[in-house]
């Protein structure tokens, strides 16, 4: 049964105002950051980066919400949930190892040039971090359920999704966060930092581990789900 009161459509365009609101105050930060470490705005990769989140997130408002519009109240806060403590940690230190790798870069690959990659390596960078943007879209479209933080939502009849990238791993957004992990230092020319983007992968390889012990005790169906989808994160290995 459904115990989450349901939101006027008032209420449902302020909290989306909100959330969008603050997705642009996140890139307004990622960008000030990313240009103060370098010392500089002209920096093409910066700009690049900049708006390829713009581009998934104006395709996440305007085509996902259109389908699922249930994803955008869930992402934009619209269920009230108290963050599970273990889940809050991984959160905040994956907030903190972003400004380090956006601070490294900048320090690394403009300001000082520590180190140099080649055009290879930016192009695999590139490549890497456009897929860890198109493996959240893939899945918002299949998976209205997908939440900031890890939960379980009785309230809004959630059920095990095994459609389009979940037929193929179980935690396929976090796919996504290993990409941006190794992707983004490497677009930005940065080995250094590769450092706090390398945390990122195990931060999230921790949260696969322990959101896939909580499914399994919590979602009912999962379990059935895990025996047939065998791989959390990488086909053929884990």
């Amino acid at each position: 049964m459904n115990t989450e009161p349901s939101l006027s459509n008032r209420e449902t365009r302020a909290l989306l105002a909100r959330g969008f609101l603050r997705i642009l105050a996140f890139l307004l930060v990622t960008a000030a950051v990313l240009f103060a470490a370098a010392g500089t705005a002209a920096w093409p990769e910066v700009w690049v980066f900049i708006g390829m989140f713009l581009v998934y997130y104006l395709l996440l408002y305007l085509w996902v919400g259109n389908r699922n519009p249930q994803v955008l109240l869930t992402r934009a806060g619209g269920l009230n949930h108290t963050p599970l403590n273990w889940d809050r940690t991984i959160l905040m230190l994956y907030s903190l190892m972003q400004i380090a790798l956006y601070t490294l870069a900048g320090l690394d690959a403009v300001r000082f040039g520590w180190t140099a990659l080649s055009p290879f390596w930016r192009g695999l960078g590139f490549a890497m971090l456009l897929l860890s943007f198109v493996l959240p879209f893939w899945a918002l479209l299949h998976n209205p359920f997908a939440a900031p933080y890890v939960r379980v939502q009785p309230e809004a009849g959630q059920r095990v999704v095994r459609t389009g990238p979940y037929a193929l791993v179980r935690h396929p957004m976090y796919v996504a966060a290993f990409l941006y992990g190794l992707g983004g230092p490497l677009f930005f020319g940065s080995l250094w930092a590769l450092l706090p983007g390398l945390v990122i992968c195990i931060l999230f390889a921790i949260r696969t581990a322990r959101e896939d012990r909580f499914l399994l005790a919590e979602l009912p169906g999962y379990a059935d789900y895990a025996a047939e989808v065998r791989f959390r994160l990488l086909p053929g290995v884990w």
